[in-house]
């Protein structure tokens, strides 16, 4: 454990790209559910396993923040072009699909749409959003771009990441123990600001979903920071099977601290099969390549749910019919696969035409203020890392 690696060794964790792909993936498959299968309680319940997904963006985000700054300061001597760099990679998206729901607000409240959700769409409680805090306790975290309150916790945790990364470095045992206590501090937190049967991993609802990406981010973190380590390939395998067992198998929907703890369990021998030279199907180079397009599908979807399918599908065809008839099972399976894709050829082409040339151009204008070269560190200078 803990053997020093080279920042061209850092580079690349083949199933770990591919789970920063297919859990952005997953999380669209989620919000698309509710569109599609409304009222159902049967088989297609079972996508709410999806989830778990939340937890682990913020595990990857901690992760890969830690490991493409691990063998530099920059972190610690250079937070303004830090926190630059991070805001340009944050951002610029967020605030375009923030600002489609503006627009749809401006709209409705016009009186030229009437949308099935107003609340989602008031535009006293904007200001939140407009600084990125509404998960801070601030305003009200689930409305515009709703799965957006997890970028609203990520940014609180990157304004903390110098000092979090200066404790890995002297301690990573401290950090383990923070960890915990940042699960205890979650827990009680949710029976504090929640009211019903909300726990930690669905604190979000009340608000403060910063208290449920602390622990995984800082989990993450910790797992950069023990660098490669390795164990027995038999053991490794043993490890995955059984932690993908535990979270996909009966019983269902694992929820608080004990679903946490099967996700970190199953995150650490994703990384224990990558270190021992397994190969999973994360590991296909297929997700490997779309992993840049991650952070694209996770805003754009719901602008896809809106526009697609809250709005075309229903003023295009009679969906009462079609769901109704005896194909309705593959109408519903049909848009919802629609839907993905419509995502993913949206997020590509953010990708491209916007996301990556701002983060680049912010690179740029760092590299001529001297302070560092954009392309210096293959991890960093990909915007694909969370």
């Amino acid at each position: 454990m803990g053997e020093v690696t080279s920042n061209k060794r850092l580079e690349r964790i083949p199933s770990m790209d591919g789970m920063r792909f297919l859990m952005c993936l997953g999380i669209a498959a989620i919000h698309f559910s509710f569109y599609f299968w409304p009222n159902e309680k049967g088989n297609f319940q079972y996508i709410q396993h999806l989830a778990y997904f939340t937890d682990i963006f913020f595990i990857i985000s901690g992760f890969f923040l830690a490991r493409s700054n691990i063998n530099k300061s920059t972190v610690v001597d250079s937070y303004a072009e830090f926190i630059f760099l991070r805001a340009a990679r944050l951002y610029p998206l967020y605030l375009a699909t923030l600002l489609f729901y503006v627009f749809v607000a401006v709209l409705a409240h016009s009186g030229y749409i009437s949308p099935d959700n107003p609340d989602r769409y008031d535009l006293s409680r904007l200001a939140p959003h407009i600084f990125l805090v509404q998960s801070w306790g601030i305003g009200t975290s689930l409305i515009f771009n709703y799965p957006t309150w997890s970028l609203s916790a990520l940014w609180l945790l990157y304004i903390l990441f110098p000092l979090i990364f200066i404790a890995a470095r002297r301690s990573r045992a401290a950090l383990a123990i923070a960890v915990g206590v940042a699960l205890i501090i979650g827990t009680v937190a949710a029976d504090k600001f929640c009211p019903g049967d909300q726990d930690l991993t669905t604190i979000q609802h009340c608000n403060v979903g910063i208290f449920r990406a602390i622990p995984s981010f800082l989990y993450g973190v910790f797992l950069a920071f023990l660098q490669t380590f390795r164990i027995k390939k038999v053991v490794a395998y043993a490890g995955l099977m059984l932690t993908t067992a535990g979270l996909f198998l009966p019983p269902y929907l694992h929820t608080g601290i004990e679903r946490l703890l099967l996700i970190y369990a199953l995150i650490f021998f994703f990384l224990s099969a990558d270190y021992a030279g397994l190969k999973t199907p994360l590991s296909s180079e297929v997700f490997g390549r779309k992993a840049q397009y991650s952070y694209g599908i996770y805003l754009i979807h719901p602008i896809i749910a809106t526009v697609f399918a809250s709005f075309i599908l229903p003023r295009a065809l009679d969906l009462k019919a079609l769901y109704a008839s005896s194909w309705g099972s593959a109408y519903r399976i049909g848009f919802f696969a629609a839907s993905l894709i419509l995502s993913y050829e949206a997020a590509k082409i953010a990708f491209h035409s916007f996301e990556n040339p701002i983060y680049r151009a912010a690179e740029r204008l760092i590299g001529a203020g001297g302070h560092v070269q954009a392309r210096a560190n293959p991890a960093r200078a990909n915007p694909a890392r969370l």
